[in-house]
C-alpha cells in the first residue's frame, strides 16, 4: 500500500512541475504583448495614443 501512495504522490509532483513549467513559459511568450497592451490602454485614456502594430 506504501508504494501505491508514494507513487501517486510522484506522478501529482511531476504534474505540478510541469504545469509549473508551462506557466513560466506562457508568462514569458505572452508577458511582453500583455505588457504592450496594458501600456497602449493607459496611454490611449491619458490622451496619448501610439499604436504598436507589429507584435
Amino acid at each position: 500500500m506504501d508504494r501505491a501512495r508514494g507513487q501517486g504522490v510522484t506522478e501529482y509532483l511531476i504534474i505540478v512541475v510541469l504545469v509549473g513549467i508551462a506557466l513560466i513559459t506562457a508568462v514569458g511568450i505572452f508577458g511582453t504583448r500583455v505588457d504592450r497592451t496594458y501600456k497602449d490602454s493607459t496611454e490611449a485614456v491619458a490622451g496619448r495614443v501610439q499604436v504598436h502594430t507589429n507584435p
